[in-house]
């Protein structure tokens, strides 16, 4: 796809829908460099409600109910990050958001086991995360949680609980092990 095609396509479609994310989809699948990179950040710049300049896109993100994400500016966003955001996710400016991240403020309820967990419906919370966080590679952050400002979220952990700003956190579920001074 051409930048020139892209820019001429984009006033065209709502945001969230199908051809919004078919539109995602197409762009994930470009490369990493130039201006395949350059055509990925610009889309979601332009077409998610409330987005900061400078944002970096690398490709195979994808994500799901875009009018309720919020992004900062200058946030890097790496390789196969899913965002899912049935109640609002914002990441605060400055954020890096490591590589096949998943950030999902919806859980299924499963608490009836006479019935398929399935039937039993969802509970959605807000999810932030704070200015200058670093989630490392494979991080997943569930609903409800508020990663602090400056905060650091080791590799592989499960973000179950708010984690306090300038804290390092590791672990499954993940817990503060140490402090960024």
């Amino acid at each position: 796809m051409q930048f020139r095609a892209l820019r001429r396509l984009v006033p065209l479609i709502e945001t969230g829908s199908h051809s919004w994310h078919l539109l995602q989809d197409r762009l994930a699948r470009t490369s990493s460099v130039g201006v395949d990179l350059d055509m990925r950040s610009w889309f979601y710049r332009r077409t998610l409600p409330d987005c900061g300049d400078l944002l970096c896109v690398f490709p195979d993100v994808a994500m799901h109910y875009p009018a309720n994400i919020t992004v900062g500016t200058e946030v890097f966003i790496n390789r196969g990050v899913n965002i899912s955001a049935p109640a609002p996710v914002t990441l605060g400016d400055h954020s890096l958001i490591g590589p096949y991240t998943v950030i999902n403020s919806g859980n299924h309820r499963f608490s009836d086991a006479g019935r398929r967990i399935r039937d039993q419906g969802h509970d959605i919370a807000p999810i932030s995360v704070g200015k200058d966080v670093w989630l490392g590679a494979h991080v997943s952050v569930l609903a409800g949680v508020n990663v602090g400002e400056g905060a650091v979220v080791g590799a592989g952990a499960v973000v179950s609980r708010d984690i306090p700003p300038y804290a390092i956190a590791v672990g499954v579920p993940a817990r503060v092990v140490g402090e960024r001074s």
